[in-house]
């Protein structure tokens, strides 16, 4: 995609429309984008942000590809600044979920049967709705086992694919025209993040994470990842054990009996991961830790994880 063609559609006037409604019209000017005096007509927010709370509103009104992008920005303090950082680390990704007709159609399409022939029981409500996906709770028919049913939103990929495209045109424009942006090199954190995150909409690849990751913690481990339905799972669809807990984030630090213990179980899982295994969960944040009715750690979402060799561990 070129400049001209993408100055043309639609979703990128939108995104120029909100850098300016958030106060960024000097980037938009030094992009010497047509047109934009149009643009400027929309009043702009009145209230007092500082420019990186200004970052994070902009990406929280541009939606699912932007609070990702951000999120994934947050994890790179090499590429990105501490208050930034900070900022970042506030974007939340729970979105309004998806019709349940639109669900089913997912469901169908990758089980190939109706949704009542591999499910008794499914939950209309999602227990969570996130950016990429949604997740609701069923019985499997075959054998009573509950699960956790994980569903790719229909059409994201496209959607995802077009930000990102536009992301890294505009990246490639603001690192040669705003010298003051170079020392971020944002083509390149784009590149990384675009990467990434397509990665993450193909459910197989953290299907595939999530048993290599079983595998290294062992029956005993302190901290529990669920265990994957293979035969029901697919590119846009997760199927795996529900574990009944409440998200750390939500989590009253009073209700839990020994703290200590569960943060020390939490960093000897961490430090177990990344030194033993070279194998980790890359994005621990609270929204992906539940704990437990009986007090245990377990981690959830693997779309994200990194890895190092023994030459590094080593290091």
């Amino acid at each position: 995609m070129d400049w001209k063609t993408l100055t043309s559609l639609g979703r990128f006037k939108d995104i120029i429309m909100v850098l300016l409604r958030y106060g960024f019209d000097d980037l938009v000017d030094r992009l010497n984008i047509p047109g934009t005096k149009f643009m400027r007509k929309k009043s702009p927010i009145d209230q007092p942000l500082n420019t990186f709370e200004r970052i994070r509103c902009a990406c929280e009104e541009l939606g699912p590809t932007f609070v990702k992008f951000g999120q994934m920005a947050s994890l790179r303090p090499d590429l990105v600044p501490p208050p930034l950082i900070d900022e970042l680390g506030k974007l939340q990704d729970d979105v309004a979920p998806v019709d349940m007709s639109q669900i089913s159609e997912v469901i169908e399409q990758n089980t190939g049967k109706p949704i009542k022939e591999t499910f008794s029981v499914f939950d209309v409500t999602p227990v969570a709705a996130a950016s990429i996906s949604q997740v609701h709770r069923g019985v499997l028919a075959a054998d009573g086992r509950i699960a956790s049913v994980k569903v790719q939103r229909p059409g994201i990929r496209t959607k995802m694919r077009t930000d990102l495209d536009i992301l890294a045109i505009l990246a490639e424009q603001l690192h040669e025209r705003v010298e003051e942006l170079n020392s971020f090199d944002l083509p390149h954190l784009v590149r990384l993040i675009k990467k990434t995150l397509l990665r993450e909409l193909d459910f197989r690849k953290e299907a595939r994470h999530m048993k290599i990751a079983r595998t290294h913690a062992g029956e005993a481990a302190d901290v529990y990842i669920p265990e994957i339905y293979e035969a029901y799972s697919s590119e846009k669809l997760l199927v795996m054990e529900f574990i009944q807990g409440t998200k750390l984030k939500d989590f009253k630090r009073e209700s839990i009996a020994d703290p200590e213990l569960l943060a020390r179980q939490g960093l000897v899982a961490a430090i177990d991961q990344i030194l033993e295994h070279g194998f980790f969960h890359a994005d621990p944040h609270p929204g992906n830790i539940l704990i437990t009715e009986d007090g245990r750690m377990c981690l959830i979402d693997w779309g994200m994880t990194g890895r190092l060799s023994e030459r590094d561990r080593h290091q």
